[in-house]
């Protein structure tokens, strides 16, 4: 099933079925902001993260938050191994990238750069 962000400045999630188009599960994720990138989907789960600093992992069948945790996004995630990883941006000068475990959320690394 391929699933579409919401790009209407709403902070909305779809899950839209893929032979007729019709929505099937619409999740607000927060008021007023917008999701940052593309998700990445595996396992039956979306991974994202939103522009007021929070990474989301949604089931792919319902929507539902299965974790969340602090954090933004520069560019889609990425995942490998049980591993999501995903880049942050703080400024010009600093960025980061993470590596969270996809089962909880829980940080598995991170890499610091500096300017």
């Amino acid at each position: 099933m391929p699933f579409r962000m919401g790009s209407c400045y709403d902070g909305s999630c779809m899950g839209i079925d893929e032979l007729s188009g019709e929505t099937i599960w619409q999740v607000k994720i927060s008021y007023g902001t917008i999701l940052s990138a593309t998700p990445a989907f595996h396992d039956d789960r979306l991974y994202f993260a939103d522009l007021e600093n929070e990474f989301y992992a949604l089931s792919a069948d319902d929507g539902k938050d299965i974790w969340s945790t602090p954090g933004t996004q520069s560019g889609s995630p990425g995942i490998a191994d049980g591993i999501v990883f995903y880049g942050e941006r703080f400024d010009s000068y600093k960025a980061r990238v993470n590596a969270l475990d996809c089962q909880d959320g829980s940080v598995v690394w991170f890499y610091e750069t500096s300017g």
